[in-house]
């Protein structure tokens, strides 16, 4: 099928769509008179979408614009009613060659007439027919953009204006060469010296996503190399601003399906009309890197429907460069590609196998997220590749693939670790090879490299950090440790093979809470990495990130510090200051802070995690949304509740349009929700989060999860804020049945919900019951982590409150003051945690009657009040109602009151005039204001 009949069949069968279905015959049949294979083709297309169950929705809903679009792009004559302007003069530009069409003007090679120097243009200026209003908005958008982008490989602005005729123009500077995947064929330049014609491609493109600019539409006809060898960036007329402020002519870019696009070279998220990144560029890249390299597109689109188009870039995943060369059935092609590279066939196929394959591959990746953060990250590849270094696309690879054969396998999969064994012999029979058979080293061990990939395939298949599966079984952890003994003695002399597999094996015992295991794969691969690559190392800084963010998730946070610190100092030697790498050090190292309490640290480093991401083109991605999950946990930490709603809410919603429900990430937020709303006092909605996420990841996961236990101990606490006594003892007691049947008595986990039992037995009046399960569980944390540990403040805390509101005082003064020097020494004497503690051991002082005392601890815990909390947080507010309550007793009225009036604002303005906090700084309020009037 040509074309024109294409364009045909599509105009006919897409406008037969918006027809009733009664009227469609008819219609048809009008439009095809005299033609019946041409009605016949209609006919057949519509059969085919009728059969589909809802393919015939989704087109009309997503697809209607996209195709006339396509259509339009299709053109290769201009519109009829346009007649050629050569020979013109527009103002001082006389129009002398057509130089071709686009889609929403024709340019022309033009001289300026107006000066005495000779200066030659080319001159865009828009077809008549497209002279719409929105369409001159775009027009003067792509002259504001040209005029902001000064870069040697990008075609510059050079005047502009409105012709006599009102049609718009735009004069570019003239770029005599020649298309730039012709030019390379054309010289027949070998493969590294297309690499670095197509490095200055992509430093023109980060030049532009720096000025907060996405092309989106990068092909080879807007990619010209001039005679003398340099690259000339043409055609910004669909550009997309990523900051929308960036210019004025706001109104084009706030229609997200404008279908902007040439179809061959769109991305996957272009044709779903979905927001336009810097991602898309960078697939467009890949695109043309493909082509430049092998000669052939990745796709095939020749005599396809415009469905089957669509299909293919949505969803067929691209053969390798190598693969697609391998398996041509033009052998003649073939060995015309190599030639036009200085090559022979073989040599060609062997020198992008590999490397080459794996960089653009991740350029090409359908999910954004996916393909390389920035384009800074792909030029840094290609470097290493033309300096005969390893790329790290190579080793995202392996995880991507282990993700997708997850995703695939979600049932079943434990039972494939039973392949080790197999597999070690595979592993070993090659490592054998290479030693016998030098010859043929490079073929062996890529065999090695393949039988690497399926054990890390196997290996991470059961972590439910990375996919959501049915519960399959505890063993895992342990099959899995085994792998570590394997990797010792088959790889230990092949260290990148060797690095690789334990990295992995860390980051997966880790999600299977198999810590020990864990911690000694990331161990011995930091110590490879150090002897094989050194400390100054992109690898070796991974692993410190890794093993920080691991001793993080295990409690050892001062030991998690030192980690990160190294990391972001040897990324700050490896990438500058500005690089998304150190994005992912600050965001580690936020949370390490978010946990020893240092809250407004933490709002820092997450801080400037964020405009690192933005700044490094990583506004879509899916760390950049994890960080900011993390930035509003810490907001909601710090009583920030506006701010922390904001965050959260916009982390959901970009949740729930990339995912379909039930989605573990979905669930995630959702209960950080739920926790933000049960600090803001608002228990319904936090009860109504918390249950929709209890009930996706039980969907998810069934009904006994390690995931749900935490999910149950925060419905515990928002029941017993309602007073909802029976449905807080249902949540404790599953929590509680949960951990003990998956970790057994001894855990951390079970014991945590038991303490969460005890708070509801106390709640209940039940106060001899809440006490031995108190006792208990502080005398097994005291044997499993020592005097020292802050899980054990928690127990001891919350024994020392239920002693202090049953007036058992002398019994919990030494539970408090405990509480604080282990706080002091696991967290920081200015820690909030500590200024907390000392306010209840204040209380407590106080209402035994040791007024001096009390007084000396409450100044103590003002210093850090001051110094960490906001001043509306609601513990700041608890700290001004116990002050003004033990001044009272000082008979220090006017202090008392200007204290507690204090607290009674922030409890207002946070929990609403009816909360029991409120009522109680109402009261006391009252006392002291009694007391003034009466001295008066």
């Amino acid at each position: 099928m040509d074309k024109q009949q294409w364009k045909t069949i599509s105009r006919i069968f897409d406008l037969a769509l918006t027809m009733p279905v009664n009227r469609r015959t008819t219609y048809i049949r009008q439009l095809c008179a005299g033609d019946p294979a041409l009605q016949k083709e209609i006919d057949t297309l519509l059969k085919s979408m009728e059969e589909s169950e809802g393919l015939l929705e989704q087109h009309l809903e997503n697809n209607k614009v996209l195709l006339e679009d396509f259509v339009s792009h299709l053109e290769t004559d201009p519109p009829h009613s346009d007649a050629s302007l050569e020979g013109r003069t527009i103002d001082q530009w006389k129009l002398t060659d057509l130089l071709g069409h686009g889609g929403m003007g024709s340019v022309y090679k033009a001289e300026r007439v107006s000066s005495d120097i000779r200066q030659i243009g080319a001159v865009k200026i828009m077809h008549r027919s497209l002279k719409t209003p929105d369409n001159v908005q775009r027009f003067k958008l792509e002259q504001q953009i040209l005029a902001g982008l000064n870069h040697p490989n990008i075609a510059n602005r050079i005047d502009g204006g409105v012709s006599e005729d009102g049609l718009p123009y735009l004069v570019m500077e003239y770029v005599e060469g020649k298309p730039i995947r012709e030019y390379c064929d054309d010289h027949q330049l070998p493969v590294q010296q297309r690499l670095r014609l197509f490095s200055q491609v992509c430093q023109a493109v980060q030049f532009a996503h720096k000025n907060l600019i996405v092309h989106r539409d990068l092909k080879p006809e807007n990619i010209m190399v001039t005679n003398q060898g340099h690259v000339k960036i043409l055609d910004f007329g669909i550009a997309k601003l990523l900051d929308p402020d960036l210019y004025e002519f706001l109104a084009v870019e706030t229609q997200q399906n404008m279908g902007l696009m040439s179809l061959e070279y769109a991305a996957p998220e272009q044709t779903l009309g979905e927001p336009v990144t810097t991602s898309t560029d960078l697939y467009a890249l890949g695109l043309l890197l493909y082509e430049l390299l092998a000669g052939v597109h990745p796709f095939v689109f020749k005599d396809k429907s415009y469905q089957s188009v669509i299909r293919i870039i949505r969803e067929e995943f691209p053969s390798s460069p190598s693969r697609k060369l391998q398996h041509l059935s033009d052998p003649d092609l073939l060995s015309e590609i190599a030639a036009s590279r200085s090559i022979r066939s073989s040599e060609l196929i062997k020198t992008l196998k590999g490397d080459l394959d794996a960089i653009i591959l991740k350029a090409l990746r359908k999910e954004p997220d996916e393909r390389y953060d920035t384009i800074g990250e792909l030029l840094l590849d290609i470097d290493a590749f033309l300096q005969k270094k390893p790329v790290r696309a190579r080793s995202d690879s392996i995880r991507y693939r282990t993700n997708k054969f997850c995703r695939r396998h979600k049932t079943g999969i434990v039972a494939a670790i039973t392949f080790l064994i197999t597999l070690g012999t595979i592993v070993t029979y090659f490592g054998l090879r290479l030693a016998e058979e030098r010859d043929i080293a490079q073929q062996e061990a890529q065999k090695a490299q393949q039988a690497k990939n399926f054990m890390l395939d196997i290996f991470e298949v059961n972590n439910p950090a990375i996919v959501q599966f049915e519960n399959e079984g505890i063993e895992a952890g342990k099959l899995l440790a085994k792998g570590i003994k394997v990797a010792e003695e088959k790889l230990s002399d092949q260290p990148d093979i060797y690095i690789e597999v334990l990295q992995e094996l860390g980051f997966t015992l880790t999600g299977l809470n198999a810590f020990k295991e864990a911690q000694e794969a990331y161990n011995k691969a930091l110590q490879k990495s150090l002897q094989h690559n050194g400390l100054i190392h992109p690898q070796t800084s991974q692993l410190y990130r890794h093993l920080a963010d691991f001793n993080n998730k295990d409690g050892k946070l001062d030991t998690a510090e030192v980690l990160i610190n190294q990391a972001i100092s040897i990324d700050k030697r490896v990438y500058g200051e500005f690089h998304s790498e150190l994005a992912k050090d600050y965001h580690i190292y936020g949370k390490i802070l978010r946990n020893t309490g240092d809250y407004l640290d933490a709002k820092k480093y997450l801080q400037k995690a964020e405009r690192l991401y933005l700044e490094s083109g990583q506004e879509t991605s899916t760390s950049r949304f994890v960080n900011l999950f993390d930035l509003g946990m810490t907001l909601t930490n710090l009583g920030d509740y506006d701010k922390a709603e904001t965050l959260l809410l916009r982390v959901l919603k970009r949740e729930q349009k990339l995912y379909k429900e039930p989605h573990i990430h979905i669930a995630a937020t959702k209960q950080q929700l739920g926790n933000l709303y049960k600090a803001r006092g608002n228990h319904q909605k936090a009860e109504s989060f918390l249950l929709e996420a209890l009930d996706m990841q039980r969907t998810l996961l069934g009904d006994t999860h390690s995931f749900h236990i935490g999910l149950l101990q925060d419905l515990t606490g928002v029941e017993l804020a309602q007073n909802k006594l029976e449905s807080a003892e249902k949540y404790a007691k599953e929590a509680v049945r949960i951990s003990r049947e998956l970790y057994g008595e001894d855990n951390t986990s079970t014991l945590r919900s038991l303490d969460a039992m005890a708070l509801v037995k106390t709640k209940k009046g039940l106060i001899e019951e809440a006490k031995p399960i108190y006792r208990k569980v502080i005398r097994k944390k005291r044997q499993l982590f020592g005097n020292d540990s802050a899980s054990l403040a928690v127990a001891l805390y919350n024994y020392g409150l239920l002693l202090h509101e049953n007036s058992e005082h002398e019994e919990a003064l030494p539970l408090f003051r405990e509480v604080i020097e282990i706080d002091k020494k696991s967290l920081g004497k200015q820690s909030p945690d500590v200024a907390v503690d000392l306010n209840k051991l204040a209380a407590l002082q106080r209402d035994m009657g040791n007024f001096a005392e009390a007084e000396t601890s409450f100044v103590k815990a003002q210093v850090i009040f001051e110094e960490k909390f906001p001043d509306d947080h609601y513990r700041t507010a608890e700290f001004w109602v116990d002050y003004g309550r033990l001044k009272l007793h000082q008979q220090e009225f006017k202090t008392a009151r200007d204290f507690l009036e204090k607290g009674l604002r922030i409890f207002t303005k946070r929990f609403g005039d009816h909360d029991e906090r409120t009522n109680e700084a109402a009261r006391y309020l009252k006392r002291a204001e009694a007391k003034l009037t009466s001295r008066r």
